[in-house]
This record gives C-alpha cells, structure tokens and sequence, in this order.
C-alpha cells in the first residue's frame, strides 16, 4: 500500500502459488502489473508468464513478448530469450506494435522512501 516494489511482486508470488490455499492469479496479475509498471524486472517476467501461459489473464502471445522485451531490457536474460523466442510466433504487424510499446515504454516514479533499505546501527 506504501509503494514498496518488492512487496508488490512479492504478493504476487504468493498469490500466484504461495499460499496454502491455492493460487489466484487474476490477483497475483494485478500485483505484478503494478510492479511492472514501476520497472520492477522480476514482476515484469512473472507478467509476461502470465499473458504466456493465460493465467488469471487472457492469454496473449504479444502483451507476453512485451513485458518479456521489458524485463530482459533491463538486464534478464531469461526474458530476453524467451521474448525472442515469442517473437517468431507473432505476426509482423502485432510485433511492430508490441516493439513501439516497448520503445515507449516508461517506468512510473517509484515512491523513494517506501523502496529505501534502512541501515542498521551498530
């Protein structure tokens, strides 16, 4: 709720699998978007896992690529291999938009003091 990004994708994980209970990943979806948009990369893979997979989303090859691109843009390998992968199973037109997305693609400005690690004394 304060904006902490690794809480975000953290809840994500847990209602993707990690709770007792079972999976809800229509919830775990919302979490992850949240997080994505902020820049957080390991939210943005488990988004595109979603959209691969159509889990608590519709399936969509192309949002997939997207925040697969996204994420492996910001350094995950995984997600880049496996973007290019997608991308072979994608129309030409779809890609070229996905590929304008991604180039748009903007991080929102994350709160600073939700996402600060506090030092600890001594």
């Amino acid at each position: 709720a304060q904006g902490n990004l690794k809480a975000m994708t953290n809840l994500g994980k847990l209602y993707a699998g990690g709770w007792k209970e079972g999976a809800d990943y229509v919830k775990a979806a919302e979490w992850f978007a949240k997080a994505a948009q902020y820049g957080e990369g390991d939210a943005q893979f488990d988004l595109a896992i979603l959209y691969e997979l159509g889990q608590g989303v519709s399936r969509n090859p192309v949002e997939a690529y997207k925040w697969y691109m996204i994420a492996g843009k910001g350094g995950d390998h995984k997600a880049a291999l496996r973007a290019s992968t997608l991308a072979t199973q994608i129309n030409p037109e779809a890609l070229a938009a996905a590929d304008a997305a991604i180039a748009e693609f903007t991080p929102q400005a994350a709160v600073q003091a939700a996402n600060e690690v506090p030092r600890l004394s001594g």
